[in-house]
């Protein structure tokens, strides 16, 4: 029985950072429907909590202040600035390229919940949010999650916001402006949403050029691409779209100066997880999704084929027992040189 029972915990968890946000709104809004053992001070850097204990949160918070209250929640991420995976996102050039990166996080920190994406046209999209098994997750969790995608978006910049529930088109964001809720709005099908917006201006985005120091080489300018967002779903189209290069121009200059995208990219997210394993006492799960690695085992293999030594092995060794968060030991900074191919 304590077998499958732990089987069953280990198996149902959602973002311990998630959690964190939702306890604070609740502390801030409503105290009283906070209740002792809620509020984990571990639980923004950890990478997992009981999805349990994140349904009776959000329940809780829809039963006592409605589905606009829930919604908002989101809006309180600002606080959690700093934390790797916000950064991660925060990072984000255009808002597609943001979108990627929550559907991957989701993999990363849901046991059951994912959303469908689906493009309508240029930052017009269609989101569907469902369980991969069990009972759907329900109003209180389609709003929370809606309204955290929606700050997300609000935060990197985009132009022209626009929420709505389908069907029905129940707006709840109109024109880069958060309507006033209610909850008779919120009736039926809360599921569903669409989502419109104009991208930021080119003037705000990564430029290569500026990012490597004017007029360096095409392999430097997409060194600092890459550097400046590790954790984007990447490929080579879009990197060379960025550099405005064809695909086979990118991939002919980097072999004449000998390395490739392969390498680089492997370089700049390896890079950034030193820098985080070294700075940061976060979990190596949480390091490995902000630094863009598909799963803990392909850092672990990626990590390992770069520095030599695995993810835990070189925490062990740049902070030893009793280390400050932030010391760093010299000697294995200069395994951080992207290789060149021979």
């Amino acid at each position: 029985m304590r077998r499958a029972a732990s089987r069953e915990s280990d198996d149902e968890f959602a973002s311990g950072a998630l959690v964190a946000l939702v306890v604070r709104a609740l502390r801030e809004r409503a105290p009283w429907l906070v209740a002792d053992g809620d509020e984990d001070p571990a639980a923004r850097r950890s990478a997992r909590s009981a999805l349990a204990h994140k349904r009776e949160l959000l329940e809780r918070a829809h039963r006592a202040l409605g589905g606009g209250f829930v919604f908002g929640i989101g809006a309180g991420i600002g606080a959690f600035r700093g934390h790797p995976i916000l950064d991660s996102f925060l990072r984000s050039h255009a808002g597609h390229a943001l979108l990627g990166k929550w559907a991957r996080f989701e993999r990363y920190a849901h046991a059951r919940h994912r959303t469908r994406i689906e493009q309508r046209g240029p930052g017009d999209y269609e989101i569907r949010h469902h369980a991969l098994r069990g009972p759907a997750p329900g109003a209180a969790h389609d709003l929370f999650v809606l309204g955290v995608i929606t700050a997300l978006l609000e935060a990197i910049g985009v132009r022209n916001l626009c929420v709505s529930l389908v069907p029905g088109d129940r707006p709840l964001v109109r024109a880069g402006r958060r309507l006033a809720v209610e909850d008779a709005s919120l009736r039926g099908s809360t599921d569903h949403w669409r989502v419109l917006w104009t991208e930021r201006d080119v003037g705000s985005r990564p430029v290569a050029a500026d990012l490597a120091g004017g007029e360096a080489g095409l392999a430097v300018r997409a060194r600092a691409l890459l550097a400046a967002d590790p954790s984007r779903s990447w490929c080579v189209p879009d990197l060379a779209a960025l550099l405005e290069v064809s695909p086979r121009s990118l991939q002919r200059a980097l072999l004449a100066e000998r390395t490739s995208y392969s390498t680089l990219l492997r370089a700049a997210r390896v890079s950034e997880a030193c820098r985080l394993i070294e700075t940061t006492s976060h979990p190596m799960t949480i390091v490995a999704y902000a630094c863009g690695f598909a799963d803990s085992a392909h850092f672990s293999r990626e990590f390992r084929a770069t520095v030599g030594a695995t993810p835990t092995q070189f925490r062990d060794v740049v902070r030893p027992p009793g280390a400050r968060v932030g010391e760093r030991s010299p000697p294995l900074a200069t395994l951080l040189s992207p290789p060149t191919e021979p």
